[in-house]
């Protein structure tokens, strides 16, 4: 796979869709919500980043790969090939599995040199983009307030949008884990009307290429949160009944995971 000392990286998250009640502060019944607070019809999710890696040559030999796979009725499958590459993808893949961009800017045009519009990511085919990613925060100093602004325009052109959330390490190790989430959570619920084309995306940044790996009860953590729940149930939800809530199996995408999880791992 390796062209040019590079190679295509393909990374799955797995989400487990699902909803569950549980009941925070005193009497107050809140819905728990992974992504999209979604109708009982939303699908498992498997999203793939690739990054800034591979060439047409290796990224088709990945392609052929993933085209040969078979996915669930009941799954999604969507990967995010670097921006020169979104178009090639498209025609390559098969149509079972969707394309996303890895960034848009929060404007239809203009004069924003290096920058990608919804519109000109719907024009090359893709029907998803990945906002909020932790590079995009902290390698490009994307706020928190520019990452809403861009997660309301790719909703209002029409793409679906993977939000991501999370906390470095030193912000973990400061305690304050759920008021950084918790922050990016709202910013981003702010700007979301209709959750059915969203998926919420929490990434351990602090797991990252520092040698700690997070356990399951860590990844739920932030979603169980008596700050982050709020945040959710303020936005329109359509009702969802109670559910059992699966055992946890293991990280691989076509396993089940507890309900109480809003993300397995990382994009």
């Amino acid at each position: 796979m390796a062209e040019g000392g590079e190679k295509a990286e393909f990374c799955l998250t797995a989400f487990y869709i699902s909803g569950q009640w549980q009941r925070l502060r005193g009497d107050t019944d809140l819905q728990c919500v992974s992504f999209s607070a979604m109708a009982p019809s939303r699908k498992f999710f498997v999203g793939g980043n690739w990054k800034m890696n591979g060439r047409k040559k290796n990224l088709g030999e990945l392609i052929t790969t993933l085209n040969a796979a078979k996915v669930p009725a009941d799954t999604e499958v969507v990967c995010a090939p670097p921006t020169a590459y979104i178009d090639f993808a498209r025609q390559k893949l098969d149509p079972k599995i969707a394309v996303a961009a890895q960034n848009c800017y929060k404007v239809t045009n203009g004069a924003f040199t290096g920058e990608i519009s919804p519109g000109m990511i719907k024009d090359c085919g893709a029907t998803w983009v990945v906002l909020g990613h932790s590079e995009r925060r902290h390698v490009f100093g994307e706020s928190d307030e520019l990452i809403g602004q861009k997660v309301a325009h790719a909703l209002a052109e029409g793409l679906g949008v993977i939000a991501c959330i999370g906390e470095k390490l030193d912000e973990r190790e400061a305690g304050i884990t759920e008021k950084v989430v918790f922050e990016q959570t709202k910013v981003i619920a702010d700007n979301v009307k209709d959750w059915s084309k969203v998926v919420l995306a929490y990434e351990p940044v602090w797991a990252i290429g520092t040698g700690k790996t997070a356990t399951p009860q860590q990844v739920t953590k932030p979603r169980n949160s008596a700050l982050i729940l709020p945040c959710l149930s303020r936005t329109r939800l359509p009702q969802r009944s109670p559910e059992p809530t699966p055992h946890f199996k293991d990280r691989s995408p076509q396993r089940i995971y507890p309900a109480q999880s809003v993300v397995r791992l990382i994009l």
